[in-house]
């Protein structure tokens, strides 16, 4: 994972599609999101007991790659 700034908080974050990030997150089976539109975006995680996803569009407006 790569880390971000978005805003005034640094964030670890790869790119994950919204099926993906449910999957993993709601342990469901590819049947139960069937109908669903398959969206670009990251999951991003904030510290130990937050994380997120995030659309594409969103997070590479909102976030900036950290560069050492």
């Amino acid at each position: 994972m790569k880390a971000y700034q978005n805003g005034n908080h640094a964030v670890l974050a790869r790119p994950m599609t919204n099926i993906e990030y449910h999957m993993k997150q709601d342990q469901c089976d590819l049947e139960d999101l069937e109908g669903i539109e398959v969206e670009g975006g990251y999951f991003i995680i904030f510290d130990e007991s937050n994380f997120a996803w995030f659309q594409k569009e969103i997070f590479e407006r909102d976030c900036k790659e950290l560069t050492v």
